[in-house]
């Protein structure tokens, strides 16, 4: 085999998309996805005053043909460290690029030799993967996804008690004399600048919730707002989605996702806790469903986090790891 290393990503659009089928569920893997990591690293503030990370593309070739890519963001201090690009962004699944999953193991090999003075941190790698057979592991991450084809039928498979946790949501909010309305968006441009800002406003506050309930000030936000990646995927990207649960003219829940043939992959959920009451949550899921055409399979992926919801609105758990040498 031949190995080549690239400092740019835009050279191997062409060899990119040859191994990844634009319409599968690799989404976190597509090339569009992955220029979005690229300039999220090589744009960071800590980057752009120190030039302490790189990014470099190893490809494996076999016969002149292009067979796994290795996309890297390495650290030259304060430790040599070798990470999958899109850490640091807490969105979705990171890997290797490839078809055949012995061509990743190879790669990763020839890596492991070339950069033997380096540390290796590769997080978020989903179970099946091929990495996950040469590397050791170091943690893991429950995942959770809903298998849906037809919604009454979905609906019965529930446990009774999620079936009347649901009816109950539903029957508090009519009982406190409020309504709620579903909106769905499939474009930042349908959706509107003022209105994803409001959604970020419920991402932030959620977000205290895990840190202390210490919200980070507005001028943060807005700059987490410009570099974020999921919110700049919903800009760039050509296939975003965008659920939202309003209940009494305010933002109960959303959903930030991105779809694909038979599926949509969702890294950001959030609830406004004063709707708590509610379980905008439950209900936001609940309704995405409904939405959906009957008689289609469909994967809806909630992807990172054990919120009681995910497992009790059936989601079936998978695990991504934290992967370091052996």
């Amino acid at each position: 085999m031949e190995f080549k290393e690239f400092s740019c990503i835009y050279s191997l659009r062409k060899i990119w998309k040859e191994l990844v089928d634009e319409s599968s569920n690799n989404i976190y893997q597509s090339y569009e996805f992955n220029v979005l990591y690229y300039k999220y690293r090589i744009t960071s503030i800590s980057n752009i005053k120190k030039k302490n990370t790189k990014c470099r593309f190893i490809v494996a070739y076999e016969n002149g043909e292009a067979k796994c890519i290795a996309p890297l963001a390495i650290d030259k201090f304060p430790e040599k460290t070798i990470r999958l690009l899109g850490h640091g962004t807490n969105a979705g699944y990171l890997d290797y690029i490839y078809r055949e999953p012995n061509y990743a193991k190879l790669l990763y090999n020839y890596i492991e030799k070339k950069y033997s003075g380096y540390k290796f941190d590769y997080i978020f790698v989903r179970e099946n993967s091929p990495l996950s057979e040469v590397m050791k592991t170091c943690g893991t991450f429950n995942n959770y996804a809903i298998m849906f084809k037809e919604y009454e039928t979905y609906f019965a498979s529930l446990s009774k008690s999620t079936r009347q946790n649901i009816r109950t949501a539903y029957n508090r909010i009519k009982s406190d004399g409020m309504n709620y309305e579903f909106e769905v968006y499939d474009s930042f441009q349908s959706l509107g600048k003022e209105k994803l800002n409001l959604l970020n406003r419920i991402y932030h506050k959620r977000k205290a919730d895990w840190n202390d309930g210490e919200i980070i000030d507005e001028r943060t936000q807005r700059k987490v707002l410009k570099r974020d990646i999921i919110y700049v995927g919903l800009k760039k990207l050509s296939n975003p989605i965008v659920a939202i649960l309003t209940i009494d003219s305010g933002i109960a829940a959303f959903l930030i996702g991105f779809s694909y043939n038979g599926g949509i992959c969702i890294p950001r959920l959030a609830i406004d806790t004063d709707y708590g009451r509610y379980s905008p949550g439950m209900i936001l899921i609940n309704e995405y469903l409904k939405s959906l055409p009957c008689n289609q399979e469909y994967i809806f992926d909630l992807c990172r986090g054990d919120e009681k919801y995910k497992s009790s609105l059936g989601g079936v758990k998978s695990m991504t790891y934290r992967l370091t040498k052996r």
